[in-house]
């Protein structure tokens, strides 16, 4: 299958003699029970799952349910196991094993959730990695393959990656045909391995912060949205690579058959985890057209077939769970290298030396602290599962600008826009001016209080014009009343200020 041609799949098996000897075994006793559908079997549940299996096929397995079951009889004696939470189809992968004493094709993160379960019932079973990696996908975009791993030994330093990464693969079981389907996060999304890579420069200041963050980041490269019209590639900002529209957001699955999906269980799942929370609503037809259905609350994506019916799994397409209110987006021109929150987009696997940023580039999030686990949390989702805009998103409305252009050129035009644009608008009070030197000025002498001031002899109040500062003291502070008469009335003012507003006002 496709999926099985970009991915690299482990094996676990049951420790115990796996030869013909053990089937045969296997049939013996249960026949020697004379087992029937409903008499002599054992419940294992995990989460919202459940599988039965023969009381002897267990208690054969596992030492601990057998001391605790005894010997098995033909009445009706069920027993019960209650697991740990796990992801779709591990129960599944479980009673494989139990029956033919191994399990293969199995990504290592869901090979490791066999163990887990499996140790739970102290089944003794060994896991074999598959260290071998395939480089198909690899050749589908030159970024998997960029010059990070060159020279790699050079530095002294290792990349570290986070402990939790991304779950970019699921394996979803159809209840009705039975197959299972090995469904896979698009190209976007690739699982990350820092196995020999180096430092070859270490960096400081904010491109210090930015190297070590983006090697320890548990999404990587093209984290976050499509954030251009999708009619264009993304080599327009990210030259080094191949990645378009579909390869972008189209989801991989096994097989040749295309199915909705629905999220399922969503606050069980830990915030790597919620690929697991899709099941399989219903199988497509190869001649059913996918359609914009408005039912759906939540953005939804297809797959390489194009065909697939997919919902996004961030918290805004599933519950009812806002991002932050305390904090909002503010002008870049108060973003905090050092508290501020960003987004770093490369077609590098690692930030190894100060080159990498010839081909990436950094969205910041002025006024959106770090430290602020609700914003840390909004972040991490925008990264992690936003594969096109999303309008309830402030981290995807940051680059709504870009979707206008059709073209590299209007695409390069806009983002000089935006640019001016803030050049124009006071960071402190959002006030607008006609020209970016009016703006400067405003900010200089209202907020930041640059230049030379003249402060009045009687009272605190301050001037940038000594002109201004002497009217100032005239008219508020001179005993001496100066009285200037209308010549269209009788009425006398104290200023020529006061009178010009007379004649024009009445």
């Amino acid at each position: 299958s496709l999926l099985q041609e970009n991915l690299s799949f482990s094996m676990v098996w049951l420790n115990v003699p796996v030869t013909s000897g053990y089937q045969m075994s296997l049939l013996k006793n249960l026949r020697a029970v004379k087992l029937s559908s409903n008499d002599n079997v054992v419940s294992l549940s995990s989460g919202d799952d459940i599988i039965y299996v023969p009381t002897v096929l267990i208690m054969r397995a596992s030492k601990l349910i057998s001391s605790i079951i005894g010997e098995p009889c033909t009445c009706q004696s069920n027993h019960s196991v209650i697991l740990p939470p796990s992801p779709p189809t591990t129960l599944e992968n479980l009673r494989t094993l139990l029956y033919t004493g191994h399990v293969a094709s199995l990504s290592e993160y869901h090979a490791r959730h066999v163990v887990i379960l499996a140790k739970q019932m102290d089944i003794n079973i060994t896991m074999e990695l598959n260290i071998t990696e395939n480089t198909e996908r690899d050749k589908s975009d030159s970024a998997y393959s960029d010059r990070d791993d060159h020279n790699s030994v050079l530095g002294d330093e290792s990349v570290e990656l986070q402990s939790t990464l991304l779950n970019t693969k699921t394996s979803v079981s159809d209840s009705k045909s039975g197959d299972i389907v090995n469904l896979c996060f698009p190209k976007s999304r690739i699982e990350r391995k820092a196995s020999k890579n180096r430092i070859i420069e270490k960096l400081s200041g904010f491109e210090g912060r930015v190297q070590q963050e983006y090697n320890k980041h548990s999404v990587g490269q093209y984290m976050g949205p499509y954030d251009q019209n999708e009619k264009l590639n993304l080599s327009i900002q990210l030259p080094n690579t191949k990645l378009n529209f579909e390869s972008y957001t189209e989801f991989q699955h096994s097989g040749d058959k295309c199915y909705e999906f629905y999220v399922k269980s969503y606050e069980k799942y830990d915030d790597h985890d919620k690929i697991d929370a899709y099941r399989i609503k219903a199988k497509l037809e190869d001649h059913e057209e996918r359609s914009n259905d408005e039912s759906y609350d939540s953005k939804l994506y297809t797959c390489q077939k194009g065909n697939c019916k997919i919902p996004c799994t961030c918290p805004q397409c599933c519950s009812d769970q806002d991002q932050c209110t305390i904090h909002k987006m503010k002008h870049i021109a108060l973003f905090d290298e050092n508290k501020h929150a960003i987004s770093i987009r490369s077609s590098s696997s690692f930030c190894l030396e100060e080159s990498f940023f010839n081909h990436s580039y950094i969205l910041r999030y002025s006024g959106i602290p770090t430290d602020c686990k609700k914003c840390a949390q909004d972040v991490f989702f925008h990264h992690s599962y936003h594969l096109e805009f999303h309008e309830k998103c402030r981290f995807c409305r940051l680059t709504f600008y870009k979707l206008r252009a059709t073209t590299e050129k209007e695409h390069h035009s806009l983002e000089k826009k935006e640019a001016k644009y803030y050049k124009t608008v006071c960071p402190y009070c959002d006030r607008r001016f006609r020209e970016a030197f009016d703006a400067r000025k405003h900010i200089e002498s209202t907020h930041e209080r640059k230049g030379v001031h003249f402060k009045c002899d009687q009272c605190d109040k301050e001037f940038l014009s000594l002109k201004s500062k002497q009217y100032h003291e005239t008219v508020k502070h001179s005993t001496f009343q100066l009285s200037i008469s209308c010549d269209l009335c009788d009425t006398t003012f104290s200023s020529e200020v006061n009178l010009k507003s007379h004649k024009k006002n009445v």
